[in-house]
């Protein structure tokens, strides 16, 4: 996970952006830049916050600079390798062993194009300085989080809401409908934000600004169209979609573990993430006994210990005794906008105690 922020045609940007950096200083221990350009055109600063997970090296460090585009990119490509194979056969020469190199590349080869050819969970705003045009972009099916907000003749944006809430708060309002929204359903839909005028770029879409003010949005993948033409496709082995998916997310130049909570899900994950990579190991989080009654759930830890037993997965066995009322500010502050799955305060404590451990 890491952090992107910044801002395009704004004259306060290079505060705004370094305020919103230091909001999400949490997405990205490893590293942090900003980057700033402007000239008779445009004004633009894009900032990051790293977690390295591919080219440990500070090489590779973001915003991302080379000739005349700069990238500032929250996500992981696991196709990269092969995107980068094509690139080098036509000739292109790279700096680093990045992922976030082969995105700049691709866009600078395929333009918006090199979209459809990504495979993986990404967020990225990209600059063109000879255009002075600023790109922001969000993956297929809107895993990573993109917020921005139309502001006089540009556009502020974030990883994360609470970094625009910190920038330009006084100058926001909450969303009632949302609020509304969020009672009826729990949580709150893609298509609103818990903030008026700020917008959630939606899964699928990049957006390209101008320095005369105007916008476009562009819709570049469509999960019907995906899957009326699977329909009228042959039948594929669900397994064999299943295996590969997992094996193509273990892309990494760090350890990789798994959440095994016993259930289905996690459980067939981490079995097929063993297969590709012996050296997979798992997390599961126990209550105690006490706190485990008043739960009054079963306890996931006894299947997590069976399926780590029977394939031979190295399970990690972390108890919690949370003090929810304590955590519930912090939760607030986490989430940004209403939810109502408390599993989410398992997911937070079982993160946290994975990390320390």
């Amino acid at each position: 996970m890491c952090g992107i922020a910044g801002c395009y045609q704004q004259a306060d940007g290079e505060s705004l952006a370094s305020v919103m950096s230091e909001r999400i200083a949490h997405r990205g221990p490893d590293a942090h830049g900003l980057h700033s350009f402007a000239d008779s055109r445009v004004t633009v600063q894009l900032a990051h916050r790293r977690l390295s997970i591919i080219d440990l090296s500070s090489a590779a460090d973001q915003p991302f600079s080379k000739k005349g585009l700069t990238l500032s990119y929250n996500g992981e490509l696991y196709n990269y390798r092969e995107i980068r194979s094509e690139l080098v056969s036509c000739g292109l020469r790279f700096e680093t062993s990045s992922d976030t190199e082969v995105v700049l590349e691709a866009w600078r080869r395929w333009g918006s194009q090199a979209l459809s050819r990504f495979r993986g969970m990404f967020a990225f705003a990209l600059l063109d300085e000879a255009s002075g045009h600023l790109f922001l972009v969000r993956d297929q099916m809107g895993i990573k989080p993109l917020y921005y907000l139309r502001r006089d003749d540009g556009v502020v944006f974030a990883s994360e809401l609470k970094a625009l809430v910190a920038a330009v708060g006084r100058e926001l309002r909450v969303e009632p409908a949302t609020l509304v929204a969020s009672m009826l359903y729990y949580w709150v839909p893609d298509q609103r934000c818990s903030i008026h005028g700020v917008e959630k770029l939606q899964p699928g879409l990049w957006i390209e600004f101008f320095p005369d003010g105007k916008a476009r949005l562009e819709r570049y993948w469509c999960i019907e169209s995906v899957a009326a033409e699977a329909a009228s496709g042959p039948p594929m082995e669900l397994g064999a979609v299943i295996e590969g998916s997992v094996a193509a997310h273990l892309v990494a130049d760090v350890p990789v573990s798994s959440f095994l909570s016993g259930g289905l899900d996690s459980s067939l994950v981490t079995v097929l993430a063993k297969r590709a990579n012996p050296d997979i190991d798992a997390y599961t989080i126990r209550f105690r006994e006490q706190d485990q009654r008043l739960e009054a759930m079963p306890d996931d830890a006894l299947y997590a210990r069976r399926v780590a037993s029977q394939f031979g997965i190295n399970l990690h066995e972390i108890e919690i005794a949370p003090q929810i009322a304590d955590l519930l500010p912090r939760m607030v502050d986490v989430l940004d906008e209403p939810i109502g799955d408390a599993a989410a305060i398992n997911t937070l404590l079982m993160c946290e105690a994975a990390r320390e451990a």
